[in-house]
């Protein structure tokens, strides 16, 4: 949950400066799902041992997994609620 408020302040801006591009939204230019969904780029990795567990490709991942209703929440408190249902609900349906 922590990395996906995080990913959700570097998209919106709130947090350092230095983490403002940090990730990216697929290829604009493509009318692509991808795109039309919101997904992050998900960059390549050359080694399974720590590109598959870094926050760049891993949190990609995790947040392309969240419901496009859930990632499309602007404002932070209202996103980590939501968040929080979501986690909650899946937990409880298993």
């Amino acid at each position: 949950m922590e990395t996906l408020k995080f990913i959700h302040d570097c998209i919106h801006k709130n947090n350092p400066t230095q983490f403002h591009d940090y990730f990216k939204y697929t290829d604009t230019n493509q009318n692509t799902a991808n795109f039309r969904e919101s997904k992050l780029y998900t960059p390549m990795v050359r080694t399974t041992t720590y590109g598959l567990k870094s926050l760049k490709y891993d949190g990609a991942v995790i947040w392309n997994n969240v419901p496009l209703f859930i990632r499309t929440v602007s404002s932070r408190k209202p996103f980590a609620n939501k968040l929080k249902k979501l986690f909650v609900s899946s937990y409880s349906s298993e």
